[in-house]
């Protein structure tokens, strides 16, 4: 997956990074090692945000339409680890997340 290489890519630029600030590679340029490290790790955040989001619409698009069916991507998760079972837990957890997003802070207990 993209975001899997860009978080490569990422703990690749930390760790020159991090040879440049403890003084074992000192001709290293921190500045642009910093730039490119926090633009890789901003890409595979975006990435997996945008994945995230794409699985949140599908799970609520086919709760509304009442299948109770896997989105491909809880399919193919499940299909590499082995797991099997149905996908109402993973909607649940889901829900619970999005009020949970929802919620602001100093509301509780106000009606």
């Amino acid at each position: 997956r993209s975001s899997d290489l860009n978080r490569a890519m990422y703990f690749a630029c930390d760790n020159i990074l991090w040879l440049g600030k403890s003084g074992l590679a000192p001709q290293t340029d921190q500045d642009k090692w910093s730039q490119r490290s926090f633009r890789y790790y901003l890409f595979a955040l975006i990435m997996n945000l945008s994945r995230d989001a794409y699985e949140i619409k599908v799970l609520m698009e086919r709760e509304a339409c009442g299948q109770r069916h896997k989105s491909p991507l809880v399919f193919e998760q499940e299909s590499e680890e082995g797991a099997g079972g149905s996908a109402e837990p993973l909607v649940q957890r889901l829900r619970i997340q999005l009020l949970l997003l929802c919620h602001v802070p100093g509301q509780i207990g106000r009606a």
